[in-house]
């Protein structure tokens, strides 16, 4: 009689794979080792392994990413907007006048290890790090807009606006 091979297939292949969601802390957080290698947050997602990122010396720059971070593994290093990365500059291209400077992604941190690297690390940039919110708060007591203080409305940071002005 022959074998069942249908019985438990994809149980199994499931357990070969491994876990599906990062439930495990990794105890290291890569940082830094070369002068070449810094931090860096996505501003916008292009598609086609590209984002543009702003780099910890305030350059925005395109960042490749490599086939390690797409694919089978990706939910562990899920790459949004506003997320952290480790990057790596590649210091022996030469760019040309009209073009950006690419860097290869070296590796994506989570949220709970960001938290880490700013109780750590000393000397981070804080427009990665700590600049998250965007957009306006609306006052319910009164019809006033509150500007961010990274957006200029009307000429001024925080300024009130009355919505009856406008």
């Amino acid at each position: 009689m022959p074998k069942v091979k249908r019985g438990n297939n994809r149980r199994a292949k499931q357990q070969r794979r491994g876990p599906t969601n990062d439930t495990t802390e990794r105890k290291n957080i890569r940082k830094p080792v070369e002068e070449e290698e810094m931090y860096a947050k996505v501003i916008q997602h292009f598609g086609q392994g590209n984002v543009e990122v702003l780099c910890s010396d305030d350059v925005k720059r395109l960042c490749v990413i490599r086939k390690k971070f797409r694919g089978r593994r990706k939910r562990s290093n899920e790459i949004k907007v506003n997320s952290v990365l480790l990057v790596g500059r590649r210091k022996w291209e030469v760019v040309a006048a009209n073009k950006r400077q690419k860097v290869d992604l070296l590796y994506v941190y989570s949220k709970e290890q960001v938290e880490r690297l700013k109780k750590e690390v000393i000397g981070l940039n804080p427009k990665i790090f700590y600049d998250d919110k965007e957009g306006f708060e609306i006052s319910k007591e009164e019809n006033i807009i509150l500007a961010d203080n990274n957006q200029n409305l009307l000429g001024g940071d925080g300024e009130e606006i009355d919505i009856d002005d406008i």
